[in-house]
Formats: C-alpha cells, sequence, structure tokens
C-alpha cells in the first residue's frame, strides 16, 4: 500500500508495496505518484501523470473501480490490481 496527499506526492510506502515493486520507500516517498508507478493501460498508454482522472475523482470523493495497469517495479513493467479510496485527515 502506499499513500499519496493532494499534490499528488507519495506520503508513505509500506513493505508490501516494496516488496511487489521492488522499489524502496527512500527511493519514492516525497515524489510524484506517476514517477513512482509509470502506471500505463492494457495497450501502453499513459494513464499516471499530473491531474490523471484517478486522482481527480478521488479529490472530488467519487468511487473509483479499481484499475489493472502495468506498473514500473525493479525488473521492469508488472500488471498490478490497484484499489483506490479517499482518506480524508
Amino acid at each position: 500500500m502506499f499513500t499519496f496527499d493532494a499534490r499528488q506526492r507519495i506520503r508513505s510506502w509500506n513493505k508490501g508495496a516494496e516488496e511487489t515493486t521492488g522499489i524502496s520507500a527512500d527511493e519514492v516517498v516525497g515524489r510524484h505518484c506517476w514517477e513512482a508507478l509509470c502506471g500505463r493501460d492494457q495497450v501502453g498508454g499513459s494513464v499516471c501523470h499530473a491531474g490523471c482522472s484517478f486522482h481527480r475523482l478521488l479529490r472530488e470523493s467519487w468511487p473509483v473501480a479499481p484499475p489493472t495497469l502495468l506498473v514500473r517495479t525493479s525488473t521492469g513493467p508488472r500488471r498490478m490490481h490497484v484499489p483506490m479510496a479517499t482518506l480524508r485527515a
């Protein structure tokens, strides 16, 4: 699991995220989520970017259906199911 803030900067990256991606928290915390994940759809189109539709929907408290994305890992892109939810402090 990881969390990001309203500016799309990663705030936390747990051991599960490290084990799944092979990328350490030290490498991604503080970076934009799209820089860490480099998410692409099933045909290779860029999904993760500044102001992406997922972030916009989450910011507006809309439910987001969990997408399956090709996500950056230490060994290359990996297909992952990425559930998302909004948490407000």
